[in-house]
């Protein structure tokens, strides 16, 4: 089902962080793709998975890779070295904003399920230090607001 009055006020945002927050069975998901059609973005379905800090900094690397390839080969071995840190957190979201910074503007990051990185404080963390510390632009659907 098409939604035009809530796709006119997204046309309309200038905000770097879109936030589509509601309970299970809302269409925020559908909503979303159907908004992003011709749009530049990067679509990141969370699972399970982005409760795991490490898990979510290999599927954000997957993201930055699958845009900026060059970046591929010092964003892995930057992985790697971080993964054997003693405090991964730290090395790991320093990883993802340090390769973020070269987000290109023009295209959306969309975090679809977002209350599967909320699950993990670790996750949240990085990814709250990515808003703060980047310009990439988000489009996030959530059960709820995330804390940061």
């Amino acid at each position: 089902m098409e939604r035009p009055r809530l796709t006119r006020l997204l046309d309309r945002t200038t905000a770097r962080i879109i936030l589509l927050a509601a309970p299970a069975g809302y269409g925020k998901t559908t909503l979303a793709r159907q908004w992003l059609r011709g749009r530049e973005h990067s679509w990141y379905p969370c699972t399970a998975a982005s409760s795991d800090v490490a898990g979510l900094a290999l599927d954000l690397s997957d993201r930055i890779i699958a845009l900026l390839p060059e970046l591929e080969r010092p964003l892995r071995m930057h992985l790697r070295v971080a993964a054997q840190a003693s405090d991964q957190l730290e090395h790991l979201t320093e990883v993802m904003v340090e390769h973020l910074l070269l987000w290109p503007a023009d295209t959306l990051l969309a975090v679809d399920d977002y209350q599967q990185i909320a699950q993990s404080r670790a996750s949240e963390a990085m990814f709250a230090a990515i808003v703060e510390r980047t310009r990439v632009p988000l489009l996030i659907t959530a059960r709820h607001r995330p804390s940061w």
